[in-house]
């Protein structure tokens, strides 16, 4: 049920825009939310969740839209990942400690020491 002190506070004036069925959809999507996000470390994906809740109720996203912004922001995530591996690398060889330059970068310390090619080959179930 939509309670106006919980939920108007967070919608602000986006509530006047929504109809009385959105409000309660609303409400139980947030019960939703919460419950998938419970903790307030989830706090940042509970809000992108609600208000992905709210631009889908006033018809200002879509499914698609939101997979291309999904996809985009993967292929983003890709590319970052490939210049700080590539970045945490050349500092491990200038002499930095792997353990940093892995940690500072945001890379796995394990996919440094491979990149590095210090790692050894995993094993096959034939090996």
């Amino acid at each position: 049920m939509y309670d106006i002190d919980t939920h108007g506070a967070w919608l602000g004036d986006a509530a006047d825009d929504l109809t009385p069925e959105q409000l309660e959809r609303f409400a139980a999507e947030w019960d939703e939310i919460s419950a998938r996000y419970p903790t307030r470390d989830d706090d940042d994906e509970a809000n992108a969740a609600l208000s992905a809740c709210v631009q889908y109720l006033l018809e200002e996203a879509t499914v698609e839209a939101a997979g291309i912004e999904r996809r985009r922001t993967q292929r983003a995530e890709m590319l970052a990942l490939a210049a700080a591996r590539q970045v945490a690398r050349m500092a491990a060889l200038d002499g930095m400690p792997k353990a940093t330059a892995a940690r500072t970068a945001g890379v796995d310390r394990m996919t440094l020491l491979k990149d590095l090619g210090e790692r050894p080959a995993r094993r096959t179930a034939r090996s």
